[in-house]
């Protein structure tokens, strides 16, 4: 019976989620209701409460749905040679979302953006946490920066790019943009890894203070304009022209005044 009803729920979540999707691709997510929803499922309003509680959980459930089948598709990871952002995985999640171009173009648009990216990135925090210890369970130890900040940063940095890949009409393939994430990547976060293993967690850490201070000290400095810079440049050479035409005044001519 149990098996049944699980059926029932996952056959009646599933068309929540259709009706969603189409709806979405026909409107946009801001100007659906929830009536609309279970119109276009033909279930009654009732039924949508007894498995979600709001529109943006169903919307919840429609993305992370999308997020399983891309995963899916992924080969399992080989601990050996895992990189934080295999090329490969990034090829296929380009593509993914390539292939799905026109949902993500009206999902990145009014107040639904927000919301799209807030759950992306945590399923991409959720992944990028997965592979990061495959990777190195001592990171945060041997690179002396917080794990949640990284996790933050990287998740952040693959989502805003993606969206701005979408926003601007996809101006590079999949291909490129992998592997452009890749060696951006690979600088960011193995560089790292790589001068705390070769300096020592004290040094590094030493480091990282005297940069951060280093800026600080800029950012207390008065900024130069680069817009003054010709015309102070082009003032001393006036000055030193004038200087060489002039004449030098005799002895003479100081005694006859």
């Amino acid at each position: 019976m149990a098996r049944k009803d699980d059926r029932r729920i996952q056959k009646t979540r599933k068309q929540l989620r259709d009706s969603m999707l189409e709806l979405i691709l026909d409107r946009g997510y801001d100007d659906i209701s929830i009536q609309d929803v279970t119109d276009r499922a033909n279930l009654g309003r009732a039924t949508f409460y007894l498995h979600y509680r709001e529109k943006d959980e169903l919307y919840a459930d429609v993305i992370q749905n999308m997020a399983q089948d891309y995963f899916t598709s992924l080969p399992k990871l080989d601990p050996k040679k895992v990189h934080l952002f295999n090329v490969q995985h990034l090829k296929q999640l380009f593509n993914f979302v390539e292939n799905h171009y026109d949902f993500y173009r009206i999902i990145i648009m009014g107040r639904g953006a927000m919301l799209t990216f807030v759950l992306l990135t945590d399923i991409a925090k959720e992944y990028i946490l997965a592979v990061a210890k495959a990777y190195d369970p001592h990171y945060e130890e041997v690179s002396g920066i917080p794990s949640d900040f990284l996790l933050n940063f990287n998740a952040n940095a693959l989502i805003s790019t993606i969206f701005w890949w979408l926003e601007n009409g996809m101006p590079y393939s999949a291909d490129e943009m992998a592997q452009m994430y890749e060696k951006v990547s690979f600088y960011t976060n193995y560089q790292i890894l790589r001068s705390a293993k070769v300096l020592g967690q004290n040094q590094f850490s030493e480091i990282i203070k005297t940069i951060g201070e280093g800026l600080a000290h800029e950012d207390l400095q008065e900024p130069k304009s680069v817009e003054d810079e010709p015309e102070q440049k082009k003032a001393q050479d006036e000055h030193k022209t004038l200087s060489e035409d002039e004449e030098p005044i005799s002895d003479e001519a100081d005694k006859a005044d």
